[in-house]
């Protein structure tokens, strides 16, 4: 915590009036970096025109996103299983609806086949993540292998998933 007060303009009395924690540090950046995220996403997947380009912007957004910043891409390398912990918690639940909605508006105009839409967007999430957690391990990064690689994951396997039933 001293490291961090440090590299602020802030007084430890003050800074500790703000956060409690280290937890709390590191939600406050997630949640930081997830409201840039949701506004590149939304611009990207919304000019999709077919699935492949709905992907591939989704990924490629994520992708860059990490890599092009020199102090996300050590965050991601250092806070892997911090990261993978956060799903679930309210600063990236925005992200989630986002990508759940993105996705069922993608199914009502005909871009994406009318599958399920929870498990399509938790296998994209998991799948652009994980991918994401190995790009960011290795030297060089490379994000353009990584959109290309998760790209073709979802579009060979999406002619495979079961359509959903009208009742569902």
């Amino acid at each position: 915590m001293r490291d961090i007060v440090r590299r602020t303009d802030l007084a430890s009395g003050t800074f500790y009036n703000y956060f409690k924690d280290k937890d709390e540090i590191f939600a406050a950046v997630v949640a930081e970096m997830t409201v840039e995220l949701l506004r590149r996403h939304r611009e990207g997947r919304a000019k999709a025109r077919t699935a492949e380009e709905f992907f591939r912007n989704h990924i490629s957004v994520y992708m860059n996103f990490v890599a092009e910043d020199p102090e996300i891409l050590a965050f991601g390398r250092q806070n892997v299983t911090p990261i993978r912990m956060l799903m679930e918690k309210p600063e990236l639940q925005g992200m989630a609806r986002q990508l759940h909605d993105d996705v069922g508006a993608a199914i009502a105009h005909g871009i994406l086949p009318d599958v399920d839409i929870q498990l399509l967007v938790a296998a994209l999430a998991g799948v652009v993540f994980e991918i994401s957690v190995v790009m960011v391990s290795r030297d060089p990064v490379n994000p353009a292998e990584a959109v290309e690689f998760a790209t073709r994951l979802m579009m060979g396997g999406l002619g495979n998933l079961p359509r959903r039933h009208p009742s569902s």
